[in-house]
């Protein structure tokens, strides 16, 4: 959960209490990677803006590199495996894909 503020109220800290969100929305701008800086990271993958049917706006990656996609589509998110941390736990990473 984040904890440095509210945009909308300038709450912070303590004042902010965790909600579950829908994790479907729709896509309002993509953009594909083609090069990072960081040579781990491996490229192409495309980074999504949705608007969440909840309200928040978002910023993550696209499950399916492969699929074509335009703003104004419909999305559907759900956890993905990514890495382990350094207690052996594996990561868990919010990404989106074209909803059927």
């Amino acid at each position: 959960m984040q904890t440095y503020g509210c945009e909308r109220c300038g709450s912070y800290g303590d004042a902010l209490t965790p909600c579950e969100l829908s994790a479907e929305g729709t896509l309002l701008a993509e953009a594909t990677v083609h090069l990072h800086a960081d040579k781990n990271r491996l490229a192409p993958f495309t980074i999504v803006k949705v608007a969440l049917d909840d309200g928040p706006v978002i910023r993550t990656l696209l499950a399916d590199d492969s699929a074509p996609v335009a703003p104004g589509q419909r999305v559907t998110g759900r956890l993905v495996p990514t890495t382990q941390n350094e207690s052996g736990e594996t990561v868990l990473d919010l990404r989106f894909s074209i909803a059927s």
